[in-house]
């Protein structure tokens, strides 16, 4: 079963182990003083120029889903650790697919996993 957190930081929405992103229905006060009401829904994820999946938070803030999805799960990654994909597929953003790891370790795995460069 799909298993949701809060986004660290980000009020108002939620990432699952399976890697999607989406909004929680929330209620705002506009400056005249009336409540309006947004239902949450699920974000559409864009690809940044490496492959990786990204979401906007808010206006402008955009934000790597894999990045969202070990920070909430595992927690903030350790000094000197970025998040490392199991067989270098860079959209499968499933919690079981990611870990934190060192550069070397992403170096190697990349090596091991046919790319050259």
């Amino acid at each position: 079963m799909e298993r949701w957190l809060p986004v660290k930081g980000y009020p108002g929405y939620e990432v699952s182990d399976l890697g999607r992103v989406r909004s929680t229905d929330r209620e705002i006060v506009t400056v005249r003083g009336f409540r309006r009401r947004y239902r949450g829904q699920m974000l559409a994820p864009g690809r940044a120029k490496s492959g990786h999946l990204t979401v906007r938070l808010g206006k402008t803030d955009s934000q790597y889903v894999h990045i969202l999805v070990l920070t909430a799960f595992v927690g903030p990654a350790p000094q000197g650790h970025e998040c490392l994909h199991k067989g270098d597929v860079k959209d499968d953003n499933r919690l079981e697919r990611l870990r934190w790891g060192t550069r070397s370790e992403n170096m190697y795995e990349l090596w091991e996993n046919g790319c050259r460069g």
